[in-house]
């Protein structure tokens, strides 16, 4: 049995790897082009509202850090010396509907419940439904993204109270699903969450 508890309030902290999986629903669509960009493993590492994600892929992006202190997202751009950031104040898409559904989904033993966020890219005002599959075994702090508009993390973390465990990115012409494959609760060391580049450029 895994055992999430943590110091003080019981918040997850440790490591998760997902799967990815990208489903076409346009023939016109290059799958190839998009595994190469997406990857089909990310590892995700957690602790204190801080996170990072280790993208295995081809192309040259390789990941983002999140610095919950700063509300600052660092993206990090395979063999370069520069990284670029932005606050997490930016908006990304505008929220639609957004709703819970009682239907359990078991992922790697832990029952999970749905949200379901419709919302549009304000980049490009195509529609976007995200189905995230959570368990409150894996509890975090809502507050620390209480800032954070990007992708509404303050509004789908203040439902969830928790990481998920599968995502279904469903953008109309393909989806992307990742789905978590092992959970490692451990504790981190905060150097896991540095950013080692040069030059750091902010994305307006």
């Amino acid at each position: 049995m895994l055992l999430f508890s943590c110091k003080g309030q019981g918040f997850f902290e440790g490591e998760i790897k997902y799967n990815l999986n990208i489903f076409p629903e346009d023939a016109k669509i290059d799958t190839i082009l998009l595994k190469d960009y997406y990857g089909s493993q990310w590892t995700f590492l957690f602790k204190n509202g801080n996170f990072r994600w280790n993208m295995e892929s081809s192309d040259t992006w390789i990941g983002n850090v999140y610095d919950q202190d700063e509300n600052k997202y660092y993206y990090l751009i395979k063999n370069s010396e520069v990284a670029s950031w932005k606050k997490g104040t930016q908006k990304t898409d505008s929220i639609i509907s957004i709703r819970t559904e009682n239907v359990k989904t078991n992922i790697l033993g832990h029952a999970c419940l749905l949200l379901e966020v419709k919302s549009r890219l304000l980049i490009n005002n195509v529609l976007r439904t995200r189905r995230y599959y959570y368990s409150p075994d894996l509890k975090i702090n809502p507050e620390w993204f209480a800032e954070n508009q990007d992708g509404n993390f303050n509004e789908i973390y203040s439902r969830m109270k928790a990481i998920p465990l599968k995502i279904v990115d469903d953008f109309g012409k393909f989806s992307i699903t990742y789905e978590a494959t092992d959970i490692a609760p451990k504790r981190l060391e905060d150097s896991c969450f540095e950013v080692k580049a040069e030059h750091l450029v902010e994305v307006k």
